[in-house]
């Protein structure tokens, strides 16, 4: 949701557990409605923080991705 304090929150959340941010993007469907929080960590998110992060009032979902660079071959 889109509510004042959530993206701090969730940064010290991150940062108190030792996972930085690399990047962060931010949407929102309206003012005050919906909103999308895509963060690129340098760290994985263990799932004790994952469940923290969950329980934020903002929060109405959380899905972790792992992306993995490869190197080319050819």
């Amino acid at each position: 949701r889109d509510k004042p304090g959530t993206m701090g929150r969730i940064g010290s959340l991150l940062g108190g557990a030792g996972v930085n941010i690399g990047s962060v993007h931010l949407a929102r469907s309206k003012p005050r409605e919906d909103a999308l929080m895509v963060l690129a960590l340098d760290d994985d998110v263990p799932d004790g923080l994952a469940r923290r992060i969950r329980a934020d009032d903002s929060v109405l979902d959380l899905r972790r991705l792992h992306l993995h660079a490869t190197t080319p071959t050819a």
